[in-house]
């Protein structure tokens, strides 16, 4: 979503076609200059038709460093915060499980009969972030949160907050001030924190300078120094980027507009690959390799590695033009070294664009937005992604917005399973997602119904839990007026807490009258095995993983808008 600084909305809407995209690579390789076009090695899995080209090149550059701040020496004064929450959940009323979709590794249908998993999923702390009235005053707030060591960080639309993890407020400030980039029109934050490199990763779109200013904080405390680059972007408006880390390299993808005007074309997705020690290092300029823009490709969304990778994997469903499939990217190498990009398309179940969301008193419906993925995350050789979707919730027959939640293995390029989550009479939307340390998956979402205004709400699923199963889903923060914006969203944020492994942070959207329409509510999850064997449940190695999912195997088998 583009946002001006002035905190006028700026509206660019865009209808696209997109053709099928099939198994490529290139190749480039700096020590020589030289880039390679064709087709993929032969030990990588051919699944879908193939075709020799990408009709784009990796092309060599170079990120600079702009600036580098202390968060702690920056001034700025917020509103008071609002009291912290202990956490009292009840189940969500009137959920329900549907698929359109489950397989096991070996591609048989899985059963058709989904029921909500033993497994239960908890929050014990909750407090409200920022909201309306502390950012620019426009919709919609593009919520994200990250966790280090210590501390966790919001960032919203033009503002950002450091939060204690008992929900107290460190510091408030503004990320034209953070970023260093005066009166610039600003939009699309994002943060992650990188376990390995112990580092805050932010990035944020410089509409008037055309160009994505990544971020890279000098510790774990995301109150300390950063380091603040400037991603060219070739004098094209970057929307929506999306960042993913591995162990070596660092990921910007955003879909490029030949302009950040109402007149501006889409050009296509474009990536850039980062050289990741170079950037945590605060090197004066960054090696890197860029790809793109690509006219066939849309929103493709790097995946947040969460075990030790040198290979970053990216997804796409387009803006749900797929119809029936998702690409999965693979990055290889590093600059100023070889780097390679390999894609191969997997067949899915049919993807459907989600209606929007029915709230009570008003005939406004939220924006469910399209069918992109909202989140990916990658552990242990396994991609979870998710995106809003249209589905017919059991005992429904009516279409309403409701979540796809799909799994891949990347090592093998298969789905393992692909299924809608709804429910009767209710709409779901923007789901965001992380796995924890023991192969968990921890889901926040919200939803909206007649008689409920936008909510907030979790679940997730244990990692021995059945195929397409998800646990009872509980509220988190219920919304308590209508969105009659026109926008929400544009995605919710999660984070894996790196001090204490198999608890999650989760922000997103709800709608209240206090602090303008939008608010934003920060709170930690866990899910709790149902699985009562008595076996000890231990953190992901790669054994330890694939000994559960193959034990489980055995089992089974037993028995295209633009978001402005």
């Amino acid at each position: 979503m583009l946002r001006l600084n002035s905190a006028i909305p700026l509206l660019i809407i865009c209808n696209m076609a997109f053709g099928s995209i099939f198994l490529s690579i290139t190749i480039f390789d700096a020590s020589k200059g030289t880039v390679q076009q064709g087709l993929v090695p032969s030990g990588v899995s051919r699944i879908g038709l193939v075709s020799p080209e990408l009709n784009a090149t990796l092309v060599p550059g170079q990120a600079f460093l702009t600036a580098t701040v202390n968060v702690n020496t920056l001034r700025y004064n917020g509103p008071p915060r609002p009291s912290v929450t202990s956490m009292n959940m009840m189940p969500q009323t009137q959920s329900a499980l549907t698929s359109s979709s489950a397989t096991d590794p070996t591609g048989s249908p899985a059963s058709t009969a989904f029921s909500v998993s033993a497994s239960s999923v908890n929050s014990s702390l909750g407090f409200d972030g920022l909201n309306q009235v502390q950012s620019c005053n426009c919709a919609p707030p593009d919520v994200q949160v990250a966790t280090g060591p210590n501390s966790l960080i919001e960032m919203v639309n033009l503002e950002t907050e450091i939060f204690s993890k008992q929900g107290s407020s460190l510091k408030a400030l503004s990320l034209s001030t953070f970023f260093s980039t005066g009166t610039d029109s600003l939009s699309d934050p994002k943060v992650l924190f990188d376990t390995p490199s112990g580092r805050f990763f932010a990035s944020i779109l410089d509409i008037s300078a055309l160009s994505i200013k990544v971020a890279v904080s000098a510790s774990g405390d995301p109150a300390g120094a950063w380091t603040i680059f400037t991603l060219g972007t070739s004098g094209k408006c970057s929307d929506q980027p999306i960042i993913g880390i591995s162990d070596d390299k660092f990921v910007a993808s955003a879909n490029d507009f030949t302009s950040c005007s109402k007149t501006g074309r889409l050009a296509g997705a474009q990536f850039w690959v980062l050289n990741k020690s170079e950037m945590v290092a605060g090197a004066a300029n960054i090696d890197l390799a860029s790809f793109g823009p690509n006219s066939t490709l849309f929103s493709v969304h790097p995946a947040h590695s969460l075990s030790s990778t040198t290979t970053e994997f990216m997804v796409s469903t387009g803006s749900g033009s797929k119809a029936n499939s998702v690409e999965i990217f693979s990055i290889t190498g590093v600059p100023p070294g070889t780097v390679a990009v390999s894609m191969v398309s997997l067949s899915t179940s049919q993807i459907t664009l989600p209606p929007g969301g029915i709230q009570p008193g008003t005939s406004v419906l939220v924006n469910t937005g399209d069918a992109r993925v909202e989140d990916a995350a990658w552990l242990q050789g396994k991609i979870w992604y998710a995106f809003n979707e249209g589905c017919i919730p059991p005992g429904d027959t009516v279409t309403r917005s409701c979540l796809r939640l799909t799994q891949v293995n990347t090592s093998t390029s298969s789905i393992i399973q692909d299924f809608d989550f709804g429910a009767s009479g209710q709409y779901y939307f923007y789901p965001a997602l992380r796995v924890d340390s023991l192969g968990d998956l921890d889901v926040v979402y919200g939803y909206s119904s007649s008689t409920i205004f936008p909510s907030l709400a979790i679940t997730g699923r244990a990692i021995s839990d059945p195929f397409g199963s998800l646990v009872q889903p509980k509220n988190l923060k219920l919304g308590s007026a209508d969105q009659t914006s026109g926008r929400y969203g544009d995605y919710f944020g999660a984070g894996v807490d790196p001090s204490s492994t198999t608890t999650v942070w989760v922000a997103g959207e709800y709608t209240s009258n206090a602090g303008g329409v939008w608010s934003t509510f920060i709170a930690s999850m866990n899910v709790t095995s149902g699985d009562f064997s008595g076996s000890k449940r231990s953190h992901c190695s790669p054994k330890t993983l694939d000994s559960e999912l193959d034990g489980r195997r055995i089992r089974q088998l037993g028995s295209n808008s633009f978001h402005n």
